[in-house]
């Protein structure tokens, strides 16, 4: 064989062992998975993972009813399907903010010394930047009595049961603030008492029983309406609406201004026995 001969022969092999590879490599590529692929095609990949959710925030500021920030307020959020809960305090510009939140529902409270909880129902959709402003009320003033017929209390100089209820001079310890000093309440403090008197029908009925009041106490330290939260008997209810729409107070201030406060009354009346 001449030599050109041999040259063409080397580089036809050449040429056949390429392709036979090339062919290999494509047939290996069309096999990805299950399933049957057209050889030389490439199947397309499955995703690695499932997509990411957004994650929301809720963001806010916590103030007075006078609109003055409050620091230092303990807030809770709960997410109301998984129970999760996340807390934080307000910060010195009565700021707080939670991050990374998956959409939902939540129910946020915030609460401190001195003031009445507040609490919200918030719904966050995924990615939502939420923003909520709440504003804190001065703490409820509570009062409980027992009232016991045939044990009514003797009239006071005016023929009723009206007594000076006389309280220690204003003390800084009765004061509450926050730690930089801001948002502080001074509850009210009464100065005049009117003690319920036990109905002597109800008494001669042998009625007995608890009854629950709420009044608000106003700016002058005076008791507005008087509403009744539960009901023993008629006449029993009355007696207590009437004794404390008489009760009077030194209000409660807030940063040294006059604010009205909640007044919850409890009066069980009972018989004595005899």
């Amino acid at each position: 064989m001449s030599k050109p001969a041999r040259l063409m022969l080397v580089a036809g092999l050449a040429a056949f062992v390429v392709g036979a590879d090339a062919m290999a490599v494509g047939a290996g590529l069309a096999q990805s998975g299950s399933g049957r692929t057209t050889p030389g095609q490439v199947q397309d990949r499955e995703p690695v993972g499932a997509p990411i959710t957004g994650f929301a925030s809720v963001r806010g500021v916590v103030a007075d009813r006078f609109g003055g920030p409050l620091s230092g307020v303990d807030v809770l959020l709960a997410n109301d399907a998984s129970g999760e809960r996340r807390t934080a305090k307000t910060a010195a510009d009565a700021t707080f903010e939670f991050v990374n939140l998956p959409g939902g529902s939540y129910s946020l409270e915030v609460s401190r010394d001195g003031f009445a909880r507040t609490y919200r129902s918030v719904t966050l959709k995924d990615e939502e930047a939420s923003t909520q402003t709440l504003t804190m009320q001065v703490g409820n003033l509570e009062e409980t009595l027992r009232v016991v017929a045939g044990r009514e209390p003797a009239p006071g100089p005016d023929g009723t049961g009206r007594r000076s209820a006389v309280r220690p001079s204003e003390s800084p310890r009765d004061r509450v603030c926050g730690a930089d000093g801001t948002g502080c309440v001074l509850p009210a403090r009464k100065v005049s008492d009117l003690r319920p008197q036990y109905p002597p029908s109800a008494s001669e009925r042998g009625t007995e029983g608890i009854v629950i009041a709420e009044a608000v106490i106003d700016e002058q330290g005076s008791v507005g309406d008087v509403r009744v939260l539960r009901s023993a008997d008629e006449q029993l209810d009355m007696a207590v609406v009437d004794a404390v729409r008489q009760w009077q107070f030194v209000p409660t201030t807030l940063n040294g201004s006059p604010t009205p406060s909640l007044l919850t009354v409890t009066v069980e009346f009972a018989i004595a026995a005899r």
